[in-house]
């Protein structure tokens, strides 16, 4: 655990916090335990702003400015996320995956390498996400061999300016508005999303 600010198995409620100019590699960590969090902001963390391992969250409002790594880092996590946005990230904007249950809603990505990952048997339902200037807009396959493929049920999704909107590895599933889009990238890669 190396995070600038850590809550280890202790439930978390925090609202209208800032996070600045941290030096660790995660600006939040919260581990095996549950998150409330309102109008929270990260600025300029040199990796993940905030990540959330096995934890049960409910977040409605949080934005993120100039991250090194991930906006918003998700493994094995429930609940909901409203009213994101990542505003420059240099891996992904938003990464969820072993096995996580999660809503998002209300997102805004720009400028990330991946606007959002899905990975690793994890099950999502996405409205309302906007990605832009992106490598990849949504992104969804298998990391670790240990788990299966994603699945992501989307309305309302809008990518511009990415070179591939949509990647899928085969045998992970994505449908936006009912319907598997038409500029679906789908690929039999290896474990790892290739570029």
């Amino acid at each position: 655990m190396a995070g600038a600010v850590t809550f280890y198995r202790f439930p978390v409620r925090l609202s209208y916090v800032r996070f600045e100019d941290t030096r660790s590699e995660d600006a939040l960590h919260v581990v095996d335990t549950s998150l409330e969090g309102v109008e929270l902001r990260f600025l300029d963390p040199p990796s993940d702003a905030l990540d959330a391992d096995f934890v049960a969250l409910s977040i409605g409002g949080m934005s993120v400015n100039n991250v090194g790594g991930d906006g918003l880092d998700l493994s094995g996590a429930t609940g909901r996320v409203a009213q994101l946005m990542v505003d420059g990230a240099g891996d992904k904007g938003v990464s969820v995956g072993e096995s996580s249950h999660v809503t998002l809603r209300d997102v805004v990505v720009r400028g990330a390498d991946i606007g959002v990952a899905s990975k690793d048997s994890l099950v999502a339902t996405v409205s309302t996400l906007r990605i832009a200037e992106s490598n990849v807009g949504v992104a969804l396959y298998i990391k670790k061999p240990e788990y299966g493929p994603a699945k992501l049920i989307g309305t309302d999704i809008d990518v511009e300016d990415a070179r591939r909107p949509f990647y899928v590895q085969v045998a992970s599933e994505l449908s936006v508005d009912g319907t598997v889009p038409s500029d679906l990238d789908y690929e039999v890669a290896s474990y790892e999303l290739t570029p």
